[in-house]
């Protein structure tokens, strides 16, 4: 995005983040945590007085496994899970979050949800707690991909109702395809 702060660029008339936090705010998930790294305090800003945590990421240049890892450092003792969200996928709907906690019995073998369109796995992605240790050595900007890839056979498909789950904001283009 060059210069931009992909998190703070407008879209129906407030920043991408703010739609993500808002729509895991109005879902069934109980607690909602925000790490923050570059310009922390225009992110802080930007999210007002919603009710979330937040944790900071001092080493968010060295890729988005930093980010991770800092956000399941300060996931509550009590949670049974872990739902991790894209600060830059504002078109999630917390329809699709909902779902993917209804979905989620890791006694029953649905211990990683995550949603489906047309075939392709997407975010925000439900992980059981037994997966953290493995999630806190990742390294890099490759995120949990391969983690999911060599737990197969704990996913759970849910069905998502559009692109949304896809569509992550990275690119100018991206953004104008967005606005349109």
């Amino acid at each position: 995005m060059g210069q931009d702060n992909k998190l703070l660029m407008t879209w129906r008339g407030k920043p991408l983040v703010a739609h993500v936090v808002d729509q895991l705010l109005t879902s069934s998930v109980a607690h909602v945590v925000v790490v923050t790294g570059h310009e922390q305090e225009k992110l802080c800003a930007a999210l007002g007085d919603r009710p979330v945590s937040y944790v900071s990421n001092p080493r968010f240049a060295e890729g988005l496994s930093t980010s991770l890892i800092a956000g399941i450092e300060a996931v509550p003792k009590d949670a049974d899970g872990v739902l991790v969200a894209l600060g830059d996928m504002p078109r999630i709907d917390s329809g699709v979050i909902d779902r993917l906690v209804a979905a989620f019995n890791p006694a029953e073998g649905r211990s990683i949800c995550l949603p489906v369109f047309a075939g392709n796995w997407g975010n925000p992605v439900l992980w059981g707690l037994s997966y953290l240790d493995q999630m806190a050595k990742l390294t890099g900007d490759a995120g949990a991909r391969g983690l999911l890839q060599a737990n197969r056979n704990a996913i759970w498909e849910v069905a998502a109702g559009n692109d949304a789950v896809l569509a992550d904001i990275d690119t100018p283009e991206a953004f104008a395809a967005l606005a349109e």
